[in-house]
């Protein structure tokens, strides 16, 4: 009988540039469309020294919150987070004010990362694993650890999760129900049927999370869904 696989969760206090350089490659794999749109470049070693400068920013801003997944040493998975004093309006603004918005100026990368060192929640903004590895439940490990940090947050835990593939979908649906009265694309109720059967939603659900309040092109085009884990204040949460 073979060995169990340990998953080991370390922090950014410390990490090597190795994983940092691994977990960065790994994030474009998860997010390459939309960085695409966001860093406004096509340019593969372009897109890695951004998302690079992005995460090393983070890490030193604050290490606590930035976590990585090993497997016997091998990097698998790593979650982004900061912490926020949120409200639905702030978060509604985009994702750029609420997750920082990368850009180079005059040949040079700026990067302001809007962590709130007196913040009350955490705001998970990015997790990914590397699916090559073929190794399960470093996500659900990773978001475990993300709620044992109890000192970081007193009143909850949000992802802020890009509902990606809503266009496609809202042109088959308003053409297969075309007396729905709720033909507006940002329509909520719509919005909520979409996201329903959402694989991050279905992610988020089955570890636990409630979902929260949708934000119309809070990523650009496309709509972000706060999903809620520990319960933070109601006004987070649809009403159930």
């Amino acid at each position: 009988m073979g060995k169990m696989l340990e998953i080991e969760i370390l922090n950014g206090i410390g990490i090597s540039d190795e994983i940092k350089r691994r977990a960065s490659e790994i994030y474009i794999d998860a997010w390459k469309t939309k960085l695409v749109e966001e860093y406004k470049t096509t340019s593969d070693s372009e897109i890695l020294e951004m998302a690079y400068h992005q995460l090393e920013t983070r890490v030193r801003t604050y290490p606590k919150g930035q976590l990585f997944a090993l497997c016997d040493g091998k990097f698998i998975g790593s979650i982004n987070t900061l912490k926020v004093k949120p409200a639905l309006e702030y978060l509604s603004r985009g994702w750029e004010i609420v997750t920082g918005d990368i850009r180079r100026v005059n040949g040079v990368l700026r990067y302001e990362y809007p962590h709130d060192h007196e913040g009350s929640y955490i705001l998970c903004i990015a997790i990914q694993t590397d699916k090559s590895a073929g190794i399960r439940g470093a996500a659900r490990k990773i978001l475990k650890r993300v709620a044992g940090l109890k000192s970081e947050w007193d009143k909850g835990i949000i992802t802020y999760s890009t509902l990606m593939g809503y266009d496609e979908w809202f042109e088959k649906y308003i053409a297969e129900n075309p007396d729905s009265p709720h033909g507006t694309r940002d329509s909520i109720p719509n919005l909520k049927v979409y996201a329903q059967q959402h694989v991050v939603v279905s992610f988020h659900k089955h570890l636990g999370a409630k979902m929260g309040s949708i934000l119309p092109k809070a990523r650009g085009k496309d709509p972000v869904i706060l999903m809620v884990y520990k319960h933070p204040h109601r006004v987070m949460v649809e009403d159930e």
